[in-house]
């Protein structure tokens, strides 16, 4: 599966295509008859069967292209970068649909840049290097030589290439810390943390709007929080060169995060940075009890009361 929906013919009904593409796939017309309606039911088109297919949406299209080749019977199913287009609803569908096929006792060769899906469809991974193996194993290992590689905290921002917008406002240095946590980039759950972005900007005095925008991600690169001068209605002191945003009872649970920066000037995008200015939050017993939440439990951690008969044991450091 390189392209979804490779031999579909733009004239024909979605009830034609399935039978045409099915072909093309390989099944023949007993099977397609026999899987007809667990296509039709996956694809969600039911209403629009018998109208032509150059009248759907995109997503439909996917959604019937991806119904038809998921219900092949192959011993090896390879699928590559298919599930990049879609929404999140299809996508998950899909994810399952493959995750059934394992299962089943077929092999799946799953290549994709989504760290997510990977790790949930997949127990052993190839890194792949300028076309050639740089490391085979169990998937966690092979995910997190990867992220390593990507890391780039020790850059100052404005020596950063890979970013986005038309310079005119530029990051050049940033900093996460933790109030009363001396180690460098690591912060701990339920203290305050402190993001603090250097900057430049070329021409104040044409500026009319601004906005500065924070995302928070997980080590896949996973967007988990974000913040924003936009919804803290905060005007911007560009004078000043640099702005702090404050977090107060940060709720992340341990791991390793990373930042990406945005700004946007009159509409425009001025500078845009994924995945950079990495930090951690550090492993600790936050509950006092001796006893860790499980990493693969939470993404965010709790403040927690206990009430028996009015009377409240609680845990909230």
């Amino acid at each position: 599966m390189l392209e979804v929906g490779t031999g579909f013919h733009p004239e024909l009904t979605g009830r034609e295509n399935i039978f045409l593409n099915g072909a093309i796939l390989g099944m023949s017309r007993v099977e397609i008859k026999k899987n007809f309606d667990a296509i039709v039911d996956f694809s969600g088109v039911e209403k629009f069967l018998d109208t032509p297919v150059k009248r759907y949406s995109s997503g439909m299209y996917v959604r019937l292209a991806f119904a038809v080749a998921a219900h092949l019977q192959p011993e090896i199913l390879i699928v590559d970068e298919v599930l990049a287009v879609g929404d999140a609803e299809f996508q998950k569908k899909c994810l399952g649909k493959m995750n059934e096929v394992s299962k089943s006792g077929r092999t799946i060769l799953f290549v994709s840049h989504n760290m997510t899906a990977i790790q949930n469809l997949c127990n052993q991974s190839v890194l792949l290097n300028a076309g050639c193996i740089e490391i085979y194993g169990d998937t966690a290992s092979v995910i997190n030589t990867y992220m390593m590689a990507k890391k780039t905290s020790n850059l100052r921002l404005e020596f950063i290439k890979e970013r986005i917008g038309n310079g005119k406002f530029r990051f050049l240095d940033g900093s996460v810390s933790g109030n009363n946590f001396n180690v460098k980039n690591t912060v701990k759950t339920f203290g305050e943390v402190k993001i603090k972005l250097q900057f430049s900007v070329t021409d104040l005095a044409r500026v009319q709007h601004s906005r500065i925008d924070i995302g928070i991600n997980n080590f896949l690169g996973e967007r988990i929080a974000w913040l924003s001068t936009d919804t803290l209605m905060h005007h911007i002191e560009f004078e000043n060169g640099n702005i702090q945003f404050v977090i107060n009872n940060f709720p992340l649970a341990p791991g390793d995060y990373s930042l990406s920066l945005f700004c946007e000037l009159d509409g425009e995008v001025a500078d845009w940075l994924i995945n950079v200015m990495e930090f951690t939050v550090a492993e600790m017993d936050y509950y006092k009890t001796g006893k860790m939440v499980p990493s693969n439990q939470a993404k965010f951690y709790l403040t927690t009361e206990l009430n028996y008969d009015n009377k409240k044991t609680k845990r909230n450091y």
